[in-house]
């Protein structure tokens, strides 16, 4: 791109990479491939670390850091009578006899447990599989924010559809537009964690709450920045609802590692 690039000497990536990455081989289906990903971190920032500026949020001058909590909630009985069957069977079907729950994979076994623990299902037809409906089983999660929290200005954020219904059951005063969250006190902010996860301030909340959490090491990281903004003078709090016992805990210990939690890890703990 410029003849000023501290690596001008190289006419390609695979020459550069020839002296700054470990390559190492993987297989994809049975074919042997080189793996680029092992970049030589301390020898490339030799060489170009002066074009960078780094600093902490200290540094920065943010006085306020974020305060995590999580805070456990039992599952109600229903909810673990319907997840161990799950996890023994891989299919529930339900009394009217067309809906299902299906977890015939790990893959999506590790979807359904993750919905079943804040008390949400997405089923699918008998008759139709790609007929599906999004179904609330319980609202423990969304009785204990109201049960709570009164007094307080929340945000919550949600993971799944049949979350937000699960909210707008117990809260009549839901908005999820950041705007009239900030000028009206009596709001409570409820946003998707996807939709919501980037370029959303909410500072005038006094606790954000995570319904759930997702599986991203990264959406985790987004997710607590929503409270953090460098005019905050106080600590922001971040309360996290997991059901005890439940799957949540578990993403929870690796995202905070910087780590996916990937359907591997869900087969060490279930399966």
């Amino acid at each position: 791109m410029t003849k000023n690039s501290p690596f001008s000497e190289y006419r390609n990536f695979y020459r550069w990479a020839d002296d700054y990455v470990a390559k190492t081989t993987k297989f994809l289906f049975g074919r042997p491939l080189v793996d680029y990903s092992g970049g030589i971190k301390d020898k490339i920032m030799a060489k170009c670390g002066h074009l960078f500026i780094s600093c902490t949020q200290a540094d920065a001058g943010f006085k306020a850091v974020v305060d995590e909590k999580i805070i456990q909630i039992p599952m109600p009985n229903k909810l673990k009578y319907l997840s161990d069957i799950l996890i023994r069977d891989r299919i529930y079907e339900f009394s009217n006899g067309d809906d299902i729950i299906l977890g015939d994979t790990a893959v999506k076994l590790q979807n359904k447990i993750h919905q079943i623990c804040s008390g949400t299902i997405i089923t699918q037809s008998i008759m139709n599989e790609t007929e599906t409906k999004s179904n609330v089983l319980d609202l423990f999660k969304a009785e204990y924010i109201r049960d709570n929290y009164r007094g307080k200005r929340i945000a919550v954020f949600t993971l799944f559809k049949a979350e937000k219904e699960a909210m707008n059951t117990v809260f009549a005063n839901i908005t999820d537009d950041p705007y009239i969250f900030e000028h009206d006190p009596t709001k409570i902010f409820v946003g998707q964690f996807q939709s919501h996860s980037e370029g959303v301030k909410l500072l005038a909340a006094d606790v954000i709450i995570m319904y759930n959490i997702m599986f991203s090491s990264v959406k985790y990281q987004q997710s607590i920045e929503r409270s953090q903004d460098y005019t905050r003078g106080h600590n922001s709090e971040v309360h996290w609802l997991f059901t005890d016992g439940g799957i949540e805990e578990k993403i929870y210990n690796r995202v905070i590692n910087k780590q996916d939690y990937t359907n591997s890890y869900f087969k060490e703990d279930y399966l």
